[in-house]
């Protein structure tokens, strides 16, 4: 399972630049990394407003611009996506280890039960989208998986650590990644709200006193990024409360929380499964109660350790508040976050811990010779049917990502766009040539800025045709099925200052037979055919009759 699951990481490194295609979050972040490293700011220059972008922290912007900064603008390498993603794959790699950790020390699972779980994490569709997102959300979860590790020595039957020393260290560190994780979303204060309740609710006095003194610890080193970035509290409550141009001048609020109930496609099972398993989980143990009501634990598994701990019995053992603090984050995460799609990944590690832990505890069942029922809940079983979906979109994604990488190559956006593009120039397109443009920032001082996102639109083209003072479009095969009304809008308005509106170049690669049959087949979506397919236009200005 361990070679399985090096093989996904290295599948993973090989296809890190190919796919996805640059897209809008990835170059803000990207962008916004850049000028961090550069001028210690958090502007973003690829779009028309300049007001500084602080919503998120500065973590994930000091993590990810280390690469690109000292390979390419120290030792000048070639800027691709690479070296911005690297950081968000290590991120994944974490994550994934820390999972296998919790559900060893937590949940006590076997290491091959734990083993497998993590590898069909790995190859779920959604987790393997996120890790080559350019994203921070693998990142802000990587240390609230981290803190639950450190959490645990407080938790564990007994508090078998005695060490103070040690106990006050884990203390600290648990601060630390309290802090690190909201300067990295504020998203993440659900997640430590939710095991924040648990921990007060169903926690003895010495556990809620360590909840305590870990809030105040991590209020003060969060502390650090208000003081930095803003006046005082005041200032950094206003600046959520107002919003800006990254909220379209409305609180952050209105974009970013209530609930709206959408869940990804390919959750679908992992969801169904979890729920399904739960029932029958605790339909079984009211079961029990009612024959045996003195029974409030379950017993110690043979060759493991001892599982004394209830689950709403306290002390809170570290099985309870990871099942229970899990729970609530699905629960809060349906009720306040306002999810499109990509913020699903905040519960979907819960969701396999949960789907875990039920499909275990019903293996262990003695269901009184009822073969049908005992082979129905035997783990291989549910496993296998699990890794079988997953395992068929992960073949048929990296299929169709091998079958196309030679158009996908980010080589071929470099040589058209240097071919194409002249010194000084100041273009403007969505994010799929953001870093084959960047390539030619320092040797041709070229700028570019996003034509389809900030503003209403009729503002956006002015402030790019007036202040900007774009000198080319690129308008790629995605940007014109996706948003014809907006490049036909910017052509008018050129057409209408007196200036030419005339196409330059046009790169066009077909898609093969195989990669559209693959998408096909697998169900896989195929919003990225057109790949680096483009037209170059180039803006000018009359020019005055000679002589005068």
């Amino acid at each position: 399972m361990k070679f399985l699951l090096f093989c996904v990481i290295i599948l993973k490194i090989i296809t890190i630049s190919y796919n996805p295609l640059a897209w809008f979050d990835e170059v803000f972040f990207a962008s916004m990394s850049e000028n961090f490293w550069q001028k210690g700011t958090f502007h973003t220059p690829i779009v028309v407003f300049e007001e500084e972008v602080k919503i998120y922290g500065f973590f994930y912007f000091l993590y990810t611009g280390f690469l690109p900064y000292i390979f390419q603008d120290i030792f000048g390498f070639s800027h691709t996506p690479f070296y911005f993603r690297i950081g968000n794959l290590c991120s994944g790699i974490i994550f994934l280890f820390i999972f296998y950790k919790l559900l060893r020390i937590y949940l006590y699972f076997p290491k091959k039960y734990a083993l497998f779980l993590t590898f069909l994490l790995s190859i779920d569709p959604f987790f393997n989208l996120c890790w080559h997102e350019g994203r921070m959300d693998l990142t802000a979860l990587c240390f609230g998986y981290i803190f639950l590790f450190f959490l645990q020595i407080f938790f564990l039957p007994n508090n078998s650590e005695k060490n103070i020393k040690k106990r006050f260290l884990y203390l600290f560190f648990c601060a630390v990644c309290v802090a690190l994780a909201l300067c990295t979303t504020p998203r993440m204060a659900l997640f430590f709200v939710a095991f924040g309740l648990v921990g007060f609710f169903f926690g003895n006095f010495q556990q809620k006193f360590i909840w305590f003194l870990i809030v105040i610890k991590a209020f003060l080193l969060y502390y650090i990024w208000i003081f930095w970035k803003f006046d005082g509290i005041y200032d950094f409550l206003n600046y959520y409360k107002e919003g800006g141009k990254l909220a379209h001048q409305s609180p952050f609020s209105e974009h970013y929380l209530g609930g709206r109930g959408y869940i990804p496609k390919h959750e679908y099972l992992i969801i169904f499964l979890t729920i399904f398993f739960a029932v029958f989980y605790f339909l079984h143990r009211i079961q029990n109660f009612y024959k045996n009501p003195t029974q409030t634990k379950p017993p110690a598994l043979k060759g493991e350790t001892p599982r004394g701990e209830g689950l709403l019995v306290p002390p809170l053992g570290v099985r309870g508040l990871l099942l229970l603090g899990g729970g609530i984050n699905i629960i809060f995460f349906y009720l306040f976050v306002f999810d499109y799609g990509q913020y699903s990944i905040y519960i979907l590690g819960f969701y396999y811990i949960l789907f875990g832990f039920f499909v275990y505890e019903l293996s262990l069942i003695n269901f009184k010779n009822n073969f049908l029922v005992e082979k129905f809940f035997q783990k291989k079983y549910i496993l296998g049917f699990l890794l079988v979906f997953n395992a068929f979109f992960f073949l048929g994604k990296n299929l169709q990502i091998f079958s196309d990488m030679a158009r996908k190559n980010p080589q071929i956006a470099n040589e058209f766009i240097a071919k194409n593009i002249p010194k000084n120039a100041r273009v403007i397109g969505d994010a799929t040539y953001y870093y084959a443009l960047h390539n030619q920032k320092k040797a041709k001082n070229v700028r570019f800025q996003l034509i389809d996102n900030f503003e209403i639109l009729e503002n956006r083209e002015r402030l790019q045709r007036q202040k900007f003072q774009y000198t080319h479009v690129i308008v790629t095969d995605m940007l014109r099925k996706k948003r014809p009304e907006l490049l036909d809008f910017y052509e008018k308005k050129a057409k209408e200052q007196g200036k030419s509106w005339k196409k330059i170049a046009k790169l066009y690669l077909p898609t093969p037979i195989i990669h559209e049959k693959i998408g096909q087949f697998f169900r896989i979506s195929q919003m990225e055919n057109p790949a680096y397919n483009a037209e170059i236009f180039e803006v000018k200005a009359p020019q005055p009759p000679k002589g005068e």
